[in-house]
Parts: structure tokens; sequence; C-alpha cells
């Protein structure tokens, strides 16, 4: 089995993660909700801890591509996780890179 936790904001949270070999850990980016992460914890924060040991999954909510690429650059996200009404070419071109 597979332990995802999601909504992660604080450092110690995320290193609890990786202590407790949980597989993925969830960021949501999407600024309406109260576990916004793009305000609470940075992306070298993200990309430092539990490399290669924790895959990160940035959680979206109809980003535009732009958004999307830097945000996964910049937190070193491993995976996205999208919710809205995306046309096919968007799903291709992300699943490109």
């Amino acid at each position: 089995m597979k332990v995802k936790v999601c909504g992660i904001t604080r450092a110690e949270d995320l290193q609890a993660l990786v202590d407790l070999g949980a597989d993925y850990a969830g960021f949501i980016f999407y600024p309406k909700s109260p576990r916004f992460a793009g305000d609470k914890i940075s992306g070298r924060t993200v990309r430092e801890t539990g490399s290669g040991k924790l895959l990160k999954v940035g959680v979206f909510v109809q980003p535009d591509l732009p958004t999307l690429e830097r945000t996964v650059s910049d937190y070193g996200l491993d995976m996205v996780q999208l919710y809205g009404d995306f046309p096919a070419a968007f799903v291709a071109e992300i699943k490109r890179k």
C-alpha cells in the first residue's frame, strides 16, 4: 500500500513524513485553499527535504501552464494532480515534461 499525505504547509510536517516512511507528500497550490503551500513553505525546503525517498505531488486547480511549470520547477515536484476541465492538449503538454 502507498501512503500520501496532502495539505503539507510546514517543514516539520514534511520531515515527519520522511521519518515515517510515507510515499507521497501533497502540496496544495490553489490560492483560495487554507492549505495553500505557496505562501507557507518555501520551494527550497520542499526540494531539499527527503529527496529521492519521498515523492512530492503538487495539487492544482485550473492552473495556467506557465504557473504550473514554474511551481513544479521551484518546488521540485515529482508529479501533479489536476482539478478542473483541461483540454487534452494541455494534459499532453504536461505529460511530456
